[in-house]
C-alpha cells in the first residue's frame, strides 16, 4: 500500500510539473509573439517611429504576411502611400518609398544604406552583386557590370525595352478584360529581354507564353 501511495504521489507530482511546464511555455510564447514586438516598437532602436505606419505593421509583420497571403500587398502598399505620403512604414523594420529620388539615395553609388541580412537568404557558394553585403566585395562585383549598366548603355537599351513593353500591352489588350497571369507574363518579359540584350536573339517567350 505504501509503494502504491508513493507511486501515485510521484505520478501526481510529475503531472503538476508537466502542467507548470505547459503554462511556462505558453507564457514564453506570449512574451515572444506579443510583448516582445510591442517592447521593440516602443524602444524604437532604429528610430523608425517618425515615419507613418499602416495598420499594425509598425509592430508586427502579420500585416504584411496577411496581405501577401491575400495577394494584395502591392495594392495595399500603394493605397498606404496615397494616404500617408511618399514614406510609409509597412513592417517593424520595413520602410517603403515611392519617389524616384529614393532610388538614387538607397541604391546609388556611395549611398550609406546597407543591405539587410535578408539578402543572405540568396547567398550561394559565390557572392554576386545582388547579395553581397560587404561594401568592398560589392564594389568589386559592381565594377564588372559598370559598362553594361552605364548611362550610355541604358539609353541604347530603351528602344528594346519599349518594344518589349508594347508586345506585353498587345497581349493585355487582346485579353479583352479577361484574367491573365501577370507573374508568367512578366517572367517571359524578363527572360526575353535577357536573351535579346545578351545573346542578340529573340526567342519570343512573350508571344509563345512559355
Amino acid at each position: 500500500a505504501k509503494a502504491k501511495y508513493c507511486l501515485l504521489s510521484w505520478i501526481c507530482h510529475i503531472g503538476i510539473m508537466y502542467k507548470e511546464i505547459i503554462v511556462l511555455v505558453y507564457i514564453l510564447i506570449v512574451l515572444r509573439v506579443v510583448l516582445a514586438p510591442i517592447y521593440t516598437y516602443l524602444r524604437d532602436p532604429k528610430g523608425l517611429k517618425r515615419f507613418p505606419g499602416v495598420s499594425v505593421a509598425p509592430i508586427t509583420d502579420l500585416w504584411g504576411v496577411l496581405q501577401q497571403y491575400l495577394r494584395t500587398r502591392t495594392l495595399a502598399v500603394h493605397k498606404a502611400h496615397r494616404k500617408y505620403g511618399s514614406i510609409v512604414r509597412v513592417g517593424p523594420t520595413n520602410i517603403s518609398f515611392s519617389t524616384p529620388e529614393a532610388i538614387r539615395d538607397i541604391y546609388g553609388h556611395g549611398a550609406p544604406a546597407l543591405k539587410d541580412d535578408f539578402y543572405q537568404t540568396f547567398n550561394s557558394t559565390h557572392l554576386n552583386v545582388s547579395d553581397a553585403q560587404d561594401r568592398d566585395v560589392h564594389s568589386i562585383k559592381r565594377k564588372r557590370f559598370a559598362i553594361a549598366f552605364s548611362q550610355k548603355r541604358i539609353v541604347e537599351l530603351e528602344p528594346v525595352v519599349q518594344d518589349h513593353l508594347q508586345r506585353v500591352f498587345h497581349i493585355l489588350d487582346f485579353a479583352n478584360g479577361k484574367e491573365v497571369d501577370m507573374k508568367q507574363i512578366m517572367m517571359h518579359l524578363m527572360y526575353n529581354l535577357i536573351f535579346v540584350t545578351f545573346f542578340h536573339h529573340d526567342p519570343q517567350f512573350i508571344e509563345r507564353g512559355s
